[in-house]
This record gives structure tokens, C-alpha cells and sequence, in this order.
């Protein structure tokens, strides 16, 4: 059974400002366009999938949307960027990361995205940044400002057709336009094989109309790249009298889905494009003297990344689309002849990120758009930056090809934090302050939170790694649960004895679906000697010789996670007692007391919360995120985060539960080294108390849970508005906590008498 709190809450709230900075990781994640503006080259954005935009100051990238609220977190997935001609503090951002939340904008400051100068115009059509289909993530600048009246704007959507602004982007109308594109929504998830209108160019040395517009605009229309088959609609489309009518441009191959555009100040126009993922058959195309022109510089090759450097209109630079070896062309004379640039031979400086190299698990080939799928290049005169999927790489002297040297590139990540955290655990003692399990990169053990690591956790190599917890009595016991790059490996899980510096495989692995099981959570008895995992799409099993063998639980449901995607860690050991484990299913709350071989259901009622299973994957940013953590200093003590139903507390084990009543949203917590003084842990929340929305410490909430103190530690300019995933105290600092985001990094929190240093 359930209850509300008995006691009247006569808890006190008060603000204390904290230092908030992320810990050091380095990038890690899509970077899906860079932006410069044409006056000056030193104006410099890059844009994420999902972890904001970044401005480039001459020594690092900096952040320029952590004011965003949380209420609008969907604007973290930046679809576009557009800088002002005429102005080079104007920026604009098309803000949207997933095209199923209400929630698009498009975000406008006057101060090179500086706090405090931006306005957010909500629009009527979608933005999907970080859409399923990688074609959506990859296109040219869908956002667009006119070079001739800088209060006309233009968007082209991936599903909603084209849209035009006229007074700088306040008001947006649906432009009249031939087709919307191609964009197929699957029915079994969200995704699309087409990414719709791809981008839109203007052409300044085509004149104005009487009304001062630019008259020659270029949009670029995807279609079905999937298998490689000629879609009606799909090329490039212009106009010649601003944007009121358009004609499709003849000539155009059907089977090539245009990507990404640009137009020289000789107005001449290059596409690159894909076709046939599996079958790649890419081309790059130049449109002048009212022709089209293949100029691709290697058949079998689909390519997206495309410069021209505005000084040499000649000059041009396109970059395959690909997984593994991502190469750049270049050519000086228009596409007549290329020069191939980098790929295998390229002398990479990867001092600036050490943990790099064991990503790419030591392949040169692959050091650039290994995971990306894609690389976008930008090119001003001999210097060129490059962005992927997992950082920013520049080059300062293109050109030394020519002299039969070797392009030389750097690493250029800092300040960029983009990873996406699963699992934060902080031990009580040993030299790691922080242990992470991250999307895509597998996590780090962190014993210098200013510095990057050097190595990622180990074999198995995890692209994943979902689950991660240790043993309170032995914390250099750890293990951890995911899934690989390699789906030929046998068993996706790994335990530590010397605190995560290095890993041992398990050698069997639980089968679900007559597969071996993969991701989901893991969770560590309090002496070490029991490891329960929770895999997706299974029921819970159990070891007791460290991964060799496994049995399945008895009397627990099947499917508690359908996904690593959704924001519920449901299951957890209790800290003090060995043999104890509980689990938390769609308002259920189960229990085990010899050590997860059973489990039996407990009398209470708990709100109940399910994953969000439409399209058959939890949608991100709808699911409500449900966490349950075993106290660490009394056995029994359970708590619970229920998102908008609030903080629950167990002292019985889980047989009954009450809610803290001053708590109306919980979305992550964590439990850190208590107050001087203080016996029960210091308590770390986001979520809502009475009535306000932030980040939290408590330094008596478990001990008197209805008469609590609150502190609201997020009061300084970052508010922690990207998605969360999960939290955690430090294990031996008081007051310093640790907040995963989906796509912003894993920031930590100190006061400001414990004040870190950024990374140099």
C-alpha cells in the first residue's frame, strides 16, 4: 500500500549559487553542421543533433543556448543555423530535436549568441535534429537569411514544405512551392527515409526584385535514398523573382537525393548528393550556363560535405558520405580535375582528445566520420575545419598536398560536450572520482574531472554501455552492461576488480529471444558476490561467479525496459544487505531477499508509470522517467522518482511508500557524502519543489522527509535545460553532485568554495 505524507510539510526552501561547469569528455557526439560568416571568417557556430550550438572564440567552442528552460529541452536539437550577411552578430537557429514534441522555434540573438540576447519565436512547422533517419541530420542549411533584405528569411522543412519570414523571423507563411519532398515515416519506429527540403541558397549576383529580395534562390528537395530509386520531385528547384515562383531545374537525375549546396560569388551551383545506402552511388553535380554537370570525383561513393572558398570560386572541397574511411576531395578548377585529401594518409594530432584512438580502435581509416556517417567541411582559403560525429578537426594548411606532404589535423573538441549518460556513479573510495556509462563511447573512468580521460573503459568495447553499478562494500568491484559495434560479439558485459582500470568479459551471457542478451541495467549486491541484470526486452538475471554462468529470476515481469532509450532505471540492491533486491514495474514494486533468485510482489501501490511505446521504441523527450536507488547508509530505505507523480520513500523495504509532499516532479536523483554533522546522506534532486523547477540539495530530506530544508543550487546562468538522464552525488565530497544530459555532456555541481578550474 501507498500513503500520503501524516505530517503537515513545514519544509523551508532557499538558493545557493553554485559553479557549474561539465566534466571534461571532449565532444562525443553528432556535430551535423558548421557554419562562417561571408565578412569574417573568425564568426564561427557549429550545431548538434542534440546538444545546442557552439561558438567558436579562438581558443575553444562555446556553448551559446544553456539559458534554454527545461520546459523547452526539444530546442538542444539544433536543425539549422543562419547568420545575418549584413550583420555578423545576428544568429539564427532553427531549434528542434524531435519532430513528435510541440515544441519548435526558431531562436534569434543580436549578440553573437551571447546570455541574455535571445528571443524564441515558436513556429507552426516541425524541426527533427536529431530525427531517426541519418539524411535529416546531415543536409545543407535548411535556415537561410536573404543577403539583399536581411528581414526575409527562409526554411525548408524536412516535412512541411517551405516557409518564408519578412519582418527577420517573426511571422512565417507556407511558400507555394512544387513538392514537399520525400520523407517516409516507418510504421515500426520513427524514422524517415527521406529528409525532405534539404536546403535553401541564395544567389546575390542574380539582382534584386522591386522589393529588394535577392531574386535567385536555390532549394534542394530529397527523396527516397533507401534503395536507390528514382523518386519524382527529388532535385534542385530555384526561382528568379524572390522566392514567388519556382521551376524545377532539367536535367536532374532522379536517383540522386540531394544533401547539401553552395553557391560561388560567380553563381555557379554545387549539389552533393547520395544515392543507394547500401549500394552507394552518390554523385556531385554543378549547375552553370543553365546546365547541370557531373563532376564527381569517385563513382560507388555517396558524398554530403561540401565548401567553396570565397576567395577562390574555383576552389572546392566535398566529403564522402560514409561509415569507416571518410575521404575529402578537392578541386581548384571547378570539379575539372580533384585532388584527393585525407583518409588513411592524413597525419591526425589527436593529443587534444587521447581517448580517441581507442574509439577507433586504432584504424586510422577511421578516424574521421567512423560513427558520423558523414563529415561537413568548410573552406576559407588554406584553413578548414572539418565536423563528424564525434568532434571538430581542423587543418591550417589545406594546400600541403600540393607540395607532396601530408594534410595535417588537429583536434579541436574543446568545449564541445555532447555525450549522452546513462549511468553516473561516484565511489566512496579508490582514485576514481567518477565512473560513466555513456551513449555511442562506450564511458570513462574519471579520476581528474578537468582533464579528459585517457582511455575509454575497455574490452569488450561497448558502444553502449547502458548499465554500470559497484559493490559499497567493495567499490573496486564494478560491472558493466551494453551492447558492442561488433554485433558478432558473443556477450556484452564486463566486471572490473581494480575499479574500472581494467576489464574482464564475461564469458556467457542470459539469452532473450534466443539471442544473447544485451544493454538494459545492472545492479551489484552489497558484498560484491551477486551481479542481477535487467537486458532489454527480458526478465531479470542473476550471477554468482562473475558472468560465466546466469539463471533467470522467478516472479518478476518480463519486459521491464523495451529500450535503453527510455529514462527508467527500475531496478537496484540494497547498499547494506547482500541478499536484498527490489524492482519497479508499472506501479508494482517487487522484492527479493535471497539475492534475486526470487522475487515476490510487495502490498504497495505505486503511481503507475509505463514507457511511452508508441511507434513500437519509446519516443525521447515523452516518456517519464521513473528511478529507484537502494539508500546507502540504512538497509531497506528505498526511494523513488516518478517524474510528475512525484518522490516516493520506502523505509519497510517497499512494502509501503510515502510521498514527499513538498516534491510535485522528480525526474533524477541521487544521494552523496552527508553534511558535517550529519549521519543521513545529502540528497540531490531535479524536479519541482513547491512549485518551483530546478536542481536541488537536501541535507536532511532522509531523515526528516516531511520537515526537510531545500536548497536550489541551479541559480546561475546555465539551468540545466537539456534532457536529463541521471544523478548522482559524490562519493566523498560533500555538496558536489553529477547531472547526466541527453546530448549536453555529464556537468558537475560544486559550491563555490570548492570551485573547479576549466579545462585548458
Amino acid at each position: 500500500m501507498h500513503a500520503r505524507s501524516q505530517f503537515e510539510p513545514t519544509s523551508t526552501l532557499t538558493q545557493q549559487p553554485y559553479h557549474w561547469q561539465n566534466v571534461a569528455i571532449g565532444s562525443g557526439g553528432r556535430i551535423t553542421g558548421i557554419v562562417a560568416h561571408p565578412a569574417d571568417p573568425d564568426v564561427l557556430y557549429i550545431r548538434t543533433d542534440v546538444g545546442g550550438a557552439y561558438r567558436w572564440t579562438g581558443s575553444q567552442w562555446q556553448q551559446v543556448l544553456d539559458w534554454i528552460p527545461r520546459e523547452h529541452a526539444n530546442w538542444y536539437g539544433v536543425e539549422s543555423l543562419a547568420l545575418d550577411p549584413n550583420d555578423p552578430a545576428k544568429l539564427y537557429i532553427a531549434a528542434g530535436a524531435y519532430p513528435w514534441l510541440d515544441d519548435q522555434a526558431i531562436l534569434i540573438s543580436d549578440q553573437f549568441g551571447a546570455q541574455g540576447s535571445w528571443r524564441a519565436v515558436p513556429v507552426p512547422f516541425t524541426m527533427a535534429a536529431n530525427f531517426a533517419d541519418p539524411n535529416s541530420r546531415w543536409c545543407g542549411e535548411r535556415l537561410a537569411v536573404d543577403p539583399h533584405d536581411s528581414r526575409v528569411l527562409y526554411f525548408a522543412s524536412h516535412q512541411n514544405g517551405l516557409w518564408r519570414s519578412g519582418d527577420g523571423g517573426q511571422q512565417w507563411h507556407m511558400v507555394d512551392f512544387p513538392t514537399n519532398g520525400t520523407n517516409v515515416f516507418h510504421p515500426s519506429y520513427e524514422q524517415g527515409t527521406g529528409a525532405g527540403l534539404a536546403f535553401v541558397l541564395f544567389d546575390p549576383n542574380g539582382g534584386r526584385t522591386a522589393e529588394g529580395r535577392c531574386r535567385v534562390i536555390y532549394v534542394g528537395v530529397s527523396g527516397d535514398t533507401s534503395g536507390g530509386l528514382p523518386v519524382e520531385g527529388t532535385g534542385a528547384y530555384r526561382s528568379d523573382d524572390g522566392g514567388d515562383t519556382w521551376r524545377s531545374l532539367p536535367g536532374w537525375d532522379a536517383a540522386q537525393s540531394p544533401m547539401r549546396g553552395a553557391v560561388t560569388t560567380k553563381g555557379v551551383l554545387y549539389v552533393t548528393c547520395q544515392s543507394n545506402w547500401t549500394q552507394p552511388n552518390g554523385s556531385v553535380k554543378k549547375y552553370s550556363a543553365g546546365a547541370w554537370h557531373d563532376i564527381t570525383p569517385q563513382s560507388n561513393v555517396n558524398y554530403v560535405g561540401l565548401s567553396t572558398d570565397p576567395q577562390q570560386p574555383e576552389t572546392l572541397m566535398v566529403s564522402e558520405y560514409c561509415i569507416g574511411q571518410c575521404r575529402l576531395f578537392r578541386s581548384t578548377d571547378g570539379g575539372t580535375t580533384w585532388h584527393p585529401e585525407i583518409g588513411a594518409a592524413a597525419q591526425v594530432d589527436m593529443r587534444p582528445l587521447p581517448w580517441f584512438d581507442e574509439i577507433v580502435c586504432h584504424q586510422p581509416e577511421y578516424r574521421f566520420s567512423s560513427f558520423a556517417l558523414t563529415s561537413t567541411v568548410l573552406l576559407n582559403g588554406s584553413v578548414c575545419w572539418l565536423v563528424d560525429g564525434w568532434s571538430a578537426w581542423r587543418c591550417d594548411d589545406i594546400y600541403a598536398v600540393e607540395r607532396g606532404e601530408s594534410s595535417r589535423w588537429t583536434a579541436a573538441p574543446h568545449g564541445i560536450e555532447e555525450v549522452f549518460a546513462f549511468e553516473l556513479r561516484s565511489p566512496a573510495a579508490g582514485d576514481a572520482v567518477l565512473l560513466t556509462a555513456l551513449a555511442d563511447m562506450d564511458g570513462f573512468r574519471h579520476t581528474d574531472l578537468d582533464r579528459y580521460p585517457p582511455r575509454i573503459h575497455g574490452e569488450p568495447r561497448l558502444r553502449n554501455t547502458s548499465g554500470l553499478d559497484f559493490a559499497p562494500a567493495h567499490p573496486q568491484f564494478v560491472v558493466r552492461v551494453g551492447e558492442t559495434w561488433d554485433q558478432t560479439v558473443p556477450h556484452y558485459g564486463a566486471y572490473s576488480l581494480d575499479e574500472g582500470i581494467t576489464w574482464t568479459p564475461f564469458t556467457a551471457s542470459p539469452f532473450v529471444g534466443g539471442k544473447p542478451a544485451h544493454s538494459g541495467k545492472i545492479a551489484v549486491s552489497a558484498d560484491g558476490q551477486r551481479i542481477v541484470w535487467l537486458p532489454v526486452n527480458g526478465g531479470l538475471f542473476t550471477s554468482v561467479d562473475r558472468g560465466t554462468s546466469w539463471r533467470a529470476a522467478q516472479g518478476t515481469p518480463e519486459r521491464c525496459l523495451i529500450s535503453v532509450w527510455q529514462n527508467h532505471s527500475p531496478l537496484a540492491a540494497d547498499r547494506v544487505n547482500p541478499n536484498c533486491f527490489y524492482l519497479y514495474h508499472a506501479g508494482s514494486l517487487y522484492r527479493s531477499d535471497d539475492g534475486a533468485d526470487t522475487f515476490t510482489l510487495t502490498p504497495a501501490q505505486l503511481p503507475r508509470i509505463e514507457p511511452d511505446t508508441r511507434w513500437g521504441l519509446p519516443s525521447m523527450g515523452t516518456d517519464r522517467s521513473v528511478h529507484l536507488k537502494a539508500a546507502p547508509h540504512a538497509e531497506g530505505e528505498l526511494w523513488l522518482s516518478l517524474d510528475d507523480a512525484g518522490l516516493w520513500l520506502s523505509r519497510d523495504g517497499g512494502v509501503t511508500f510515502t510521498a514527499v509532499e513538498d516534491v510535485t516532479q522528480a525526474v533524477v536523483f541521487g544521494f552523496g557524502v552527508p553534511a558535517k554533522g550529519n549521519n543521513a546522506p545529502a540528497f540531490y534532486m531535479y524536479g519541482t519543489v513547491r512549485g518551483i523547477a530546478g536542481v536541488f540539495r537536501s541535507d536532511d530530506l532522509t531523515a526528516h522527509p516531511a520537515h526537510a530544508h531545500w536548497t536550489q543550487i541551479d541559480v546561475s546562468p546555465i539551468r540545466m535545460g537539456a534532457f536529463t538522464s541521471c544523478m548522482e552525488g559524490d562519493g566523498r565530497v560533500y555538496g558536489r553532485v553529477y547531472i547526466g544530459t541527453y546530448g549536453r555532456g555529464v556537468f558537475v555541481g560544486t559550491p563555490p568554495e570548492q570551485e573547479v578550474n576549466p579545462v585548458e
